[in-house]
C-alpha cells in the first residue's frame, strides 16, 4: 500500500501495492458409411479451415513480435510536422503493454526504445544485469540509454522508467499496464529525442543551441523501478541504482559532468499538479518551465511544432509554486546519493488516483494534458541554459 504523506515529515514514498488446463450388421456397414459421408466431408473441411486459420494466426503473431521498428521510424514525419495522433501511435502505443522485468513485453519495449533512439540519430547503449527479488528469485534487467553528443563535457539527463509493476487484479488476473507509470513519460522522452537528435528538426531544431552550450543530452530509460513486494532500499530502483553505481567505470567522470538531472513519472492524467520539492527550491529550470507554461497558455508563445494544439481550458497551472518538504523516493534518489546537485523531479503530487490500480491504462489518459506537456517540454529543451546557471 502506498504510504501517504507523513504529517510530521512531509515525505512521500513511492511504494507499491503488494500483489503480485454399436456395432451394426455386416451388410449395413456400407450403408452407414454412405450415410455418414456428408458428415465426414464437413468435418474434414472444418479441420482444413482450422489448420489454415491456425497457420495464418501463428504467422500474424510472429510478425507482431518481429516487427521492424527501425524501418517504421525511417518513414516517420519530421518531428516538427508530427501531429499529436501520430505521436501517440508511433511513440506511446508500442509502450502500452505489460512489461515487468524479464517479460516478453519488456523485450519488445527494449527493442522499440533502441530502434526509436537509433532512428533519431542517437548513440544507443544498454546495461544488462541480473538481480534478485526479496524471495531470492533472479530477474534480468535492461537499462537503455542514449547520448546526443558524447564529446561534450557537460551533460543534461532526461529520464524515466520503462518497466511496469508486476501486478494482477481480481480473480480474472487483469495485468497491470502502467500507462502513466510510466509509458507516457517514456513516449514523451522518445519524442524529445527525435527533436534533439534529428538533424532535420526544422523549426524545432536545438542542435546549434546545444553546441553553443557544449551540452550532451543523455536519455535514460531505467528498468526495475518498481518493487516486487514492499518498497525498500533493496526492493526498488534496481535499474537506477545499478546505473549510478556503475556508470563511472563505463564512462569516467559521467556523474560529475551532470549539470541537470530530470526525471518524469506518473504523467498523463487530467489536472496534474507539480510542486517544488526541497531539493529544487532554487532550481531555475523549474522556474523556466513555469514561464513556458504561462506563455503557451496565454498564447504569447507558440510550439515549434505547428501541428500541436495547446489546450488552455484547464485549471490554474501544472507547474505550481507550492513548496513541499521532503520528496518522493524515485529513480533520481541514487543520483542524489552520488551528489548530483541539480535535480528536477517532475511527478504530480498528490499522485493520480489510478496509481498502481488496474485503471492505469489507456482509459486513464487525458490527451489534451499530454499534448500540452509535449509542447512545454519541447520548448524547454530548445534552450537549457538554465542547467548551467549556478
Amino acid at each position: 500500500m502506498k504510504r501517504r504523506p507523513n504529517a510530521n515529515r512531509n515525505v512521500y514514498y513511492k511504494s507499491p501495492i503488494s500483489g503480485t488446463r454399436a456395432k451394426g450388421a455386416k451388410d449395413n456397414v456400407m450403408w452407414e458409411f454412405s450415410r455418414s459421408k456428408p458428415v465426414i466431408y464437413c468435418a474434414m473441411t472444418s479441420l482444413l479451415l482450422l489448420v489454415v486459420v491456425s497457420v495464418l494466426f501463428s504467422h500474424a503473431l510472429s510478425y507482431s513480435f518481429t516487427f521492424d521498428w527501425s524501418e517504421s521510424f525511417s518513414k516517420v514525419p519530421l518531428p516538427y510536422e508530427l501531429s499529436y495522433e501520430e505521436f501517440y501511435r508511433l511513440y506511446a502505443k508500442p509502450l502500452l503493454k505489460v512489461r515487468y522485468p524479464g517479460s516478453q513485453g519488456t523485450k519488445q519495449v527494449v527493442q522499440f526504445l533502441t530502434d526509436s533512439l537509433t532512428g533519431s540519430g542517437l548513440n544507443v547503449k544498454k546495461q544488462e544485469f541480473s538481480d534478485k527479488d526479496p524471495d531470492g528469485n533472479e530477474f534480468d534487467f535492461v537499462n537503455v540509454w542514449a547520448e546526443t553528443n558524447p564529446n561534450a563535457e557537460k551533460r543534461v539527463v532526461l529520464s524515466c522508467h520503462h518497466d511496469s509493476k508486476l501486478l494482477f487484479f481480481k480473480k480474472t488476473r487483469i495485468p497491470f499496464m502502467g500507462a502513466i507509470d510510466s509509458a507516457i513519460p517514456c513516449a514523451i522522452l522518445l519524442y524529445l529525442a527525435s527533436i534533439i537528435g534529428n538533424t532535420q528538426s526544422g523549426s524545432c531544431s536545438v542542435g546549434k543551441n546545444l553546441e553553443e552550450l557544449d551540452l550532451n543530452v543523455v536519455f535514460i530509460f531505467f528498468d526495475g523501478e518498481e518493487a516486487f513486494k514492499d518498497w525498500t532500499a533493496t526492493d526498488s530502483l534496481y535499474g537506477s541504482r545499478y546505473f549510478a553505481n556503475n556508470i563511472d567505470s563505463e564512462v569516467p567522470g559521467f556523474l560529475k559532468s551532470i549539470q541537470l538531472f530530470v526525471l518524469l513519472d506518473l504523467l498523463g492524467t487530467k489536472d496534474m499538479k507539480f510542486k517544488i520539492f526541497d531539493h529544487a527550491r532554487q532550481n531555475l529550470c523549474y522556474k523556466k518551465l513555469q514561464s513556458i507554461e504561462t506563455s503557451l497558455k496565454t498564447k504569447t508563445t507558440k510550439s515549434c511544432n505547428s501541428e500541436f494544439v495547446y489546450h488552455d481550458g484547464y485549471f490554474d497551472r501544472y507547474f505550481t509554486s507550492t513548496v513541499i518538504g521532503g520528496g518522493v523516493s524515485d529513480d533520481h534518489q541514487p543520483f542524489m546519493e552520488k551528489e548530483v546537485k541539480k535535480i528536477l523531479h517532475l511527478i504530480p503530487v498528490p499522485f493520480p488516483k489510478v496509481w498502481h490500480r488496474e485503471t492505469d491504462n489507456e482509459g486513464s489518459l487525458d490527451h489534451h494534458t499530454i499534448e500540452n506537456l509535449l509542447q512545454i517540454l519541447t520548448t524547454f529543451v530548445q534552450d537549457m541554459s538554465c542547467a548551467l546557471d549556478k
